[in-house]
């Protein structure tokens, strides 16, 4: 029996029915609805979901999420699928300042204003809270056998001025240094880690004390950056 051809004039609109489709025959198979996946959504005309004329559109969830800022952070904030949001880019200061003539105080120390302006040493977290604060540098003292100590203080709105009364929280322990001779310079370096509120201002400075003659700071480069 010959085979029967049928025109495409010949087949009325919404005549063929899914059962009439082949979608088994590998290499003849056809779509015979489409289906919605997870993290797609489809709009469609037909009677069925899927069927008729089919629109597919990328889910949100798949997607950046809207929002952040520029430098944000892309962060992981679950298990879930697509469950991600921006995370602000840590902050960050670094500045060099002279530190003024040092200090012969030998008992709390005396605070170098290096969270006052020009070149103020201040942060306000952004993110996590926790935050990296250092110096480098070198210092002297101008007796022979002293002892020269500094420690890392920090405390909220105004910051203390140069030569004030030891203020602020410490951070750490002292850092010390026994002269040898009265023109012996020595390197400086020391870091902490000190958790912070986020969103609140900072300043950060150094109480320097000596236990006789006058220790000074030369120069030194300070820092903090959230981690």
């Amino acid at each position: 029996m010959a085979t029967t051809v049928v025109r495409g004039g010949q087949i009325q609109d919404s005549t063929i029915q899914r059962v009439d489709l082949d979608t088994s025959t590998v290499g003849q198979a056809v779509i015979a609805k489409v289906v919605q996946g997870t993290g797609i959504s489809i709009s469609s005309t037909g009677g069925d979901s899927g069927t008729g004329d089919v629109t597919i559109n990328r889910a949100v969830a798949d997607g950046l999420p809207t929002g952040g800022n520029a430098n944000d952070i892309l962060r992981k904030n679950s298990a879930t699928n697509y469950h991600a949001g921006w995370l602000p880019g840590p902050g960050f200061n670094y500045v060099t300042k002279a530190l003024g003539a040092g200090t012969s105080n030998n008992a709390s120390g005396l605070m170098m204003g290096a969270g006052v302006a020009p070149g103020a040493l201040r942060l306000t977290a952004a993110r996590s809270g926790l935050a990296l604060v250092g110096v480098m540098g070198s210092w002297t003292n101008n007796t022979a056998g002293a002892a020269a100590t500094f420690q890392f203080r920090y405390g909220t709105g105004t910051a203390p001025a140069y030569q004030s009364a030891g203020v602020g929280t410490a951070i750490g322990a002292n850092v010390n240094f026994h002269v040898p001779t009265g023109t012996y310079q020595a390197s400086m370096s020391a870091c902490f880690i000190v958790a912070l509120s986020v969103g609140t201002d900072y300043w950060f400075d150094l109480a320097l004390m000596a236990s006789s003659g006058t220790t000074t700071i030369n120069s030194p480069a300070l820092f903090v950056v959230e981690l």
